[in-house]
């Protein structure tokens, strides 16, 4: 059996949360028998998920998919750094040694917006829809979502959208696992979470990551298929 792992920077390992701490290291570690593939990747969004799919993961041909990603697409923000514009400025500022200077006026001037955001909900619902098919064309049994995590009050009083989005964009998730339902599994294991679960209000440390992987371990994914 083979397990395809996809997410952004909350499965990696950072300050707080070794590598041997995290959810892909310990289901891999559980499982010996079971062939584990990774791919995660900081700043993950679902449009770059799915140009993923269509260059590489319909190689790998696994059997079971985990997904944990959704928060860069749907976190309020000052700007969308993303569009052209704002990429190109940014890096001759960059280049220029005025990037940080740039920000501090941003973040003076702006404040996060609820609709500021990488992936629109029309786009985020359509790509993820688009993405889930591919998956089952392909020939996936069953497709673990890991919901897009809440944050804890240290970064919520600061961007007094992002759980409010967070859960609009989990709702089209449980709308698409319904639909889908025969294929799809989902766990929300950083619902109304603690300060004592992230190394910064949102990244898991390592308790935040061993609720993650309890719920997934909970699946008895030697089982699914």
């Amino acid at each position: 059996m083979r397990v395809l792992c996809v997410g952004d920077s909350l499965g990696l390992p950072r300050k707080g949360c070794p590598y041997e701490k995290t959810w892909f290291f310990k289901l891999a570690k559980k499982y010996p028998n079971i062939e584990f593939v990774d791919y995660f990747k900081r700043g993950l969004v679902l449009t770059e998920t799915v140009n993923l799919y269509n260059m590489y993961y319909t190689d790998y041909k696994p059997d079971i998919v985990i997904i944990q990603t959704g928060i860069c697409d749907c976190a309020p923000r000052y700007l969308n750094s993303n569009k052209l514009f704002w990429k190109l400025l940014l890096n001759l500022l960059g280049h220029l040694g005025f990037e940080s200077y740039f920000w501090k006026i941003i973040k003076f001037i702006f404040s996060r917006r609820e609709n500021c955001v990488y992936t629109k909900v029309d786009v985020f619902s359509q790509l993820y829809r688009n993405l889930i098919e591919k998956f089952i064309a392909n020939g996936v049994k069953k497709i673990i979502v890991v919901k897009i995590g809440h944050a804890a009050e240290s970064v919520a009083a600061n961007n007094c959208y992002f759980n409010s989005n967070v859960d609009k964009y989990n709702n089209i998730i449980n709308k698409i696992a319904v639909e889908k339902k025969d294929h799809i599994i989902t766990i929300d294991p950083l619902h109304n979470v603690h300060e004592d679960l992230f190394v910064d209000g949102y990244h898991c440390n390592s308790n935040g990551m061993e609720k993650v992987y309890h719920d997934l371990d909970g699946l008895e994914i030697n089982n699914l298929v």
